[in-house]
């Protein structure tokens, strides 16, 4: 247990916040009784929560039975402050300001130059460019998800590689983030940002074993010809956990069709893609191909469900039958398999969108014991209460 920015940090708190986060309008009585803590410890917490402003009283619940007064219910304050997600692709940003319970406050696209910019740089020109529409929220700045495409690990903040942004050796992200935004960052790739949207704030939806499919259209590279490919990220999720790899490299798609001597991850060649979204003919013959890649996943993992963002949402009455028709040819076994293709209604916005339900999702955790309670979430709680403070100074 440590004592930082006035607020004592131990697992207690964290049972707590979560359990409000994840139950808006619980009571104090329901917390007592679901967490196992009695009533002493969770009104010292409460009262601590409130004291640094991430919690509130909200309107009184229902009465009991035997009615008498009222039990007080209680909700992540939304004047605690919101979460910037942002996108970086080749061509372009796509930012989304999300409220702790998922509401979407504003969104932005733009396009980008990569020419005179590396990562860092990039970062700043579009948060400045972004600043009127952060201060218009009206309510502090929290944090920051970056969606990027590579092999990134989030936990450490290292991106190893991405083709895309034309980062070849890792990049110790995490030790050039402090200075950025005067908030903490947290980077994750693009097609697992995905992932995380529906696994935080599509709850009811949300199968436990999916495979989101995030596919856009754009630039090979930031600094190669301006030809739009189709960009495939995966995200696979099994038993509600986001699936990641030994290296990192886990959702990384090429075609088993790809040809190398092509840029693209598919089979077709590469001049074909400059009238690809025009040609009805070649995007089906993409999608098929596409298909024919997402069966086997789906049947050899047995999952429930495909679930599609990003450009591809723009083609579903092409490639959902695309897609049930293959996963249905590769099936062996007699007997029929529910399977469900949904889409997460995003559009462009589905990795900004999943990169701030990715920090959000970081910050009501549990730790893994009561040992890392201080270790380095609690970081992260900290720095948002600065962040939180110097905003309301200003």
């Amino acid at each position: 247990m440590s004592k930082q920015s006035g607020y004592t940090f131990s697992l207690t708190p964290h049972l707590i916040l979560r359990k409000i986060w994840l139950n808006p309008g619980i009571s104090r009585i329901d917390l007592s009784r679901e967490l196992g803590l009695n009533k002493s410890t969770i009104t010292t917490s409460i009262g601590e929560l409130e004291r640094v402003g991430i919690i509130r009283t909200a309107e009184a619940g229902s009465a009991g039975p035997k009615g008498g007064r009222k039990p007080l219910a209680l909700e992540i304050d939304p004047a605690f402050g919101f979460i910037l997600g942002l996108e970086l692709r080749t061509d372009q940003y796509v930012a989304a300001g999300v409220s702790v319970q998922g509401d979407i406050l504003f969104t932005a696209v733009a396009p980008i130059d990569w020419s005179d910019k590396d990562l860092p740089a990039m970062i700043r020109y579009i948060l400045a460019e972004l600043d009127t529409s952060i201060r218009k929220v009206g309510i502090p700045l929290l944090g920051i998800g970056l969606g990027l495409p590579g092999t990134i690990d989030p936990d450490r903040g290292i991106i190893y590689y991405s083709g895309p942004l034309e980062i070849d050796e890792p990049l110790h992200f995490d030790a050039i983030s402090g200075d950025l935004a005067g908030v903490p960052i947290k980077i994750e790739n693009d097609g697992n940002c995905c992932a995380w949207g529906e696994l935080v704030f599509r709850k009811e939806e949300c199968p436990e074993n999916f495979l989101f499919i995030m596919g856009e259209f754009r630039p090979l590279a930031v600094r190669r010809e301006k030809v739009r490919i189709p960009a495939i990220g995966l995200g696979l999720v099994l038993g509600r956990r986001i699936q990641y790899g030994a290296h990192h490299t886990s959702g990384e798609f090429q075609s088993v069709f790809h040809s190398p001597k092509y840029l693209n991850s598919f089979s077709m060649a590469d001049d074909l893609f400059k009238k690809l979204e025009e040609d009805p003919g070649l995007l089906k013959k993409m999608f098929r191909e596409l298909a024919q890649n997402m069966a086997l996943l789906v049947n050899v993992l047995n999952l429930e469900a495909l679930i599609l963002g990003g450009s591809f949402e723009e083609y579903q009455e092409i490639i959902e039958p695309i897609l049930m028709e293959e996963i249905d040819r590769n099936w062996p076994i007699p007997h029929p398999a529910s399977r469900r293709i949904l889409f997460s209604r995003l559009r462009e916005s589905a990795v900004a969108f999943g990169a701030a339900a990715m920090f959000i999702e970081k910050l009501f955790a549990l730790p893994d014991s009561a040992a890392k309670a201080a270790a380095p979430r609690e970081d992260l709680l900290q720095a948002m209460f600065e962040a939180r403070r110097r905003s309301q100074a200003r």
